[in-house]
């Protein structure tokens, strides 16, 4: 009979994810994978055909991640605060994984274009999620073009790098 054990998709992401960022060479052994775990190799392999679609499910799930922390974010401060923290968050994320991310693209180990892609929908979503809940909070009138567009402002700033966090929230004032 077959063990079941809990939680394992989480597991398997976790050891994964920790072993990708280990001593900054972010290189992928399924082995330790497996050891780091605690499950199998064939247990691995049962959920992620191949290395290329786990590392895919880490980056899918630390951009999910990072979409549910802005999205969870209902501030009764200002819808200002609130951009400054989406902001933030962002820059924070970017950062932490960036040299991960010019490895994985470099070296040509995935299909980054598609994921972010992907990843990029999810997390705009998010963020017009949060800025709608900020709206409310603050009494405010929201429409959904000018959710939107500080919502595309606010991740493209940080995405392209192009416009400091005082640039967006002045691009967002005027807006609002």
């Amino acid at each position: 009979m077959p063990k079941i054990i809990k939680d394992v998709d989480a597991k398997i992401l976790r050891a994964a994810r920790e072993a990708l960022s280990e001593g900054g060479n972010y290189d992928l052994s399924i082995r330790a994978v497996s050891s780091k775990a605690g499950v199998s190799v064939g247990t691995i392999y049962n959920h992620y055909p191949d290395k290329a679609m786990l590392i895919e499910a880490v980056i899918f799930d630390d951009w999910q991640s990072v979409g549910n922390t802005i999205a969870e974010r209902v501030s009764e401060a200002n819808l200002e605060e609130d951009m400054g923290f989406i902001y933030d968050s962002l820059v924070a994320f970017y950062k932490d994984r960036e040299d991960l991310y010019d490895h994985l693209f470099e070296n040509k180990l995935i299909n980054l274009g598609a994921i972010f892609y992907r990843c990029t929908g999810d997390l705009v979503t998010s963020i017009r999620h949060a800025l709608r809940n900020s709206f409310k909070a603050a009494g405010k009138e929201e429409s959904e073009g000018t959710v939107s567009a500080i919502a595309n402002i606010v991740y493209a700033s940080v995405n392209f790098r192009n416009m400091s966090k005082d640039e967006v929230l002045e691009a967002a004032r005027k807006l609002l």
